[in-house]
């Protein structure tokens, strides 16, 4: 069994960042690395906001990006035929 993993970015206004950048490198989206970071390869990404991932049960490390930002949240839990929703600001550095 799997659960799912919502992620909604927000831009600096507090407005929902939606669209994908597939055609565009990949230049913004997620990845999801297993819990205790990046030294691995991702296990799950995806090239779009808001991002859907079904991943299995387990706790990870979500890495978020867009225009050359990037946002880190540390220990989403994933439980089997549960959705999960993060949502990640891309305001100021500072927040």
């Amino acid at each position: 069994a799997t659960g799912e993993l919502f992620v909604q970015a927000l831009d600096a206004a507090g407005g929902e960042i939606v669209g994908d950048s597939t055609g565009f490198r990949c230049a913004w989206g997620v990845e999801v690395f297993p819990d205790g970071g990046e030294d691995s390869p991702p296990m799950a990404s995806t090239c779009s906001f808001p991002a859907r991932l079904e991943l299995p049960p387990g706790t990870y490390q979500v890495r978020a990006r867009w225009k050359g930002i990037e946002r880190v949240i540390a220990a989403v839990t994933v439980e089997a035929g549960a959705s999960s929703l993060r949502a990640v600001s891309f305001g100021r550095e500072t927040e």
